[in-house]
C-alpha cells in the first residue's frame, strides 16, 4: 500500500493527528524530562491551514506543522506513527516543507530538536540542514533555500 499525497489537514483530522503525535512521541515522554506538550494549539494551527497530513491507505500516519515567521518556514514539528518509521516518509515531509518555503519565496527553514533525540538531528543533517545552535535541551537547525 502506498501514502496518498500530502493535503491540507482539516478539523475532522484533528483525533487522528493528536494520535499520531501522541503515538510519535510516546517512547519519549518518560525518557526524556521536559518535552513540550505536541497537542497545544494543534486545533488553532489546523484551522489557520499550517498543519498538512498523510495517509497509507485511509489511515492517517504523518502529519507535518509549519508556521512562518519574517523571511523563514519554521518547522513546528513532523511526526510518524512508529509502524510507518524506516519508509522514507519523515524525509518526504521534510522535501514538502522545503517546496513550501519555495512557494512562500522564503530564505530559509528552521526548526528546533531535542539533543537526546539524535536521530531526528541525524536526519535533518543528511537532508542538508546545518546546527545552528543549542540552548540547554534544544538543537537550532537551519537550511538556506
Amino acid at each position: 500500500m502506498t501514502f496518498s499525497p500530502i493535503r491540507t489537514a482539516t478539523p475532522r483530522d484533528l483525533p487522528e493527528i493528536e494520535h499520531v503525535f501522541a503515538e510519535a512521541y510516546s517512547e519519549y515522554e518518560s525518557s526524556i524530562k521536559g518535552l513540550p506538550n505536541m497537542l497545544e494549539g494543534l486545533a488553532e494551527a489546523v484551522a489557520a491551514h499550517e498543519v498538512w497530513v498523510i495517509e497509507k491507505g485511509r489511515k492517517l500516519v504523518g502529519c507535518l506543522i509549519l508556521k512562518e515567521t519574517g523571511n523563514a518556514l519554521h518547522v513546528v514539528n513532523v511526526a510518524t506513527l512508529p509502524e510507518v518509521r524506516g519508509q522514507g516518509l519523515g524525509g518526504a515531509m521534510m522535501r514538502f516543507a522545503e517546496a513550501e518555503g519555495a512557494l512562500r519565496d522564503v530564505d530559509r527553514m528552521r526548526l528546533a530538536t531535542h539533543v537526546d533525540m539524535p536521530g531526528n538531528v541525524a536526519m535533518y543533517r543528511h537532508l542538508g540542514w546545518t546546527e545552528t545552535g543549542r540552548d540547554g535541551a534544544r538543537v537550532y537547525m537551519e537550511k538556506v533555500l
